[in-house]
């Protein structure tokens, strides 16, 4: 099983947080893209009101859940852009994961958007590009570009 089956229980404050950086992320490139606002709406919509953002314990797999989900809200548009990048692994650094943590997290949220959208004609142009940025083969960018 990966990383995506297994649950990472949330306790409110670090729900709080997690909303808090999803939106953040969103804000990030100056252009907050309606897939990016549904995945927030939904996860918010699911936390009690009046929650402080103190007072968790954040171990390993917490802190990489918390780099994951930036990382999907940052690609929910497709691309995940510089300003973007930048505020995740600046939110990972503060949460003490180191900037090799940061990085394979955020390449295994880009190998999990290629299975899952890899073949999807509206997400075709940004698989490539994900598929260049993790250094697939050229005949596996051409089978994305459908030249293959």
């Amino acid at each position: 099983m990966g990383w995506f089956e297994h649950p990472v229980l949330l306790d409110a404050a670090s729900a709080a947080v997690f909303a808090a950086g999803m939106r953040a992320v969103a804000r990030a490139d100056g252009d907050v893209h309606r897939r990016e606002l549904d995945a927030i709406q939904a996860f918010e919509s699911s936390l009690p009101p009046d929650v402080p953002e103190a007072g968790s314990v954040w171990d390993s797999a917490l802190r990489r859940a918390y780099v994951r989900t930036l990382a999907m809200v940052g690609m929910a548009d497709g691309a995940l852009t510089a300003p973007e990048r930048a505020l995740i692994d600046a939110l990972g650094r503060e949460r003490g994961l180191t900037d090799l943590e940061i990085e394979n997290e955020v390449r295994e949220v880009k190998r999990r958007f290629l299975l899952v959208f890899g073949g999807t004609p509206s997400m075709a142009s940004a698989a490539v590009q994900v598929a260049e940025e993790l250094g697939l083969p050229a005949d596996g960018v051409a089978r994305l570009r459908g030249r293959g």
